[in-house]
């Protein structure tokens, strides 16, 4: 846990902007993002899945650059659960707009809302490939430049059960970005040549 702790702070510590700083000064960015299923992870729920049940989404996050209002994101994003049933997977590709620089009242912490649309493939064990839709909403918040907390609600099209049926999840998880804006840091080290 120590050094888990130490890699996060060092993680934080290698930007040069301030923590809460708004992105308005921010390239496009890439982004590793990870998210655990939350009610999966701390409690039994009505199909038999025992706390710690691992529900897993792992997204690649592309972010445009930033506008007056925020900016468009796509991403690429792969899904697993090992659930009683079987194991679950989910591969398919995302996309919204992310309003940045949202105050939280009555503090200076400003977060991110990010409306997405996803469609993909949902696989279940012996049961072949389903298309599936995904509507999400994505909350987050800014622990520095290169490292934020995501909060992530999805309600998921379910086309592996017998009827359709739509399912909701909370998730909670940390994304990774990398500030992919060249000429700004060739602006900043002086000309290339």
């Amino acid at each position: 846990m120590k050094q888990l702790f130490v890699v996060l702070v060092l993680l934080c510590t290698l930007g040069l902007k301030a923590q809460f700083k708004e992105r308005q000064d921010y390239g496009s960015m890439l982004g590793a993002q990870v998210t655990q299923d939350g009610k999966l992870f701390v409690m039994e729920d009505e199909y038999g899945n025992k706390p710690v049940t691992w529900d897993l989404q792992f997204k690649l996050v592309f972010e445009g650059k930033e506008q007056k209002l925020g900016h468009y994101q796509v991403g690429a994003k792969y899904e697993y659960a090992k659930l009683n049933s079987g194991e679950l997977h989910w591969y398919g590709a995302e996309a919204g707009y992310n309003f940045t620089n949202l105050p939280v009242p009555l503090t200076s912490i400003k977060y991110e809302l990010t409306p997405l649309l996803g469609y993909g493939r949902l696989v279940r064990q012996n049961d072949g490939a389903k298309d599936s839709f995904q509507f999400s909403i994505e909350v987050g918040f800014h622990l520095c430049k290169e490292l934020d907390v995501i909060i992530l609600n999805t309600l998921t099209d379910r086309r592996d059960y017998s009827k359709q049926f739509w399912r909701y999840g909370l998730a909670f998880g940390l994304q990774f970005n990398i500030d992919t804006n060249y000429l700004k840091k060739q602006a900043q080290k002086g000309t290339r040549f």
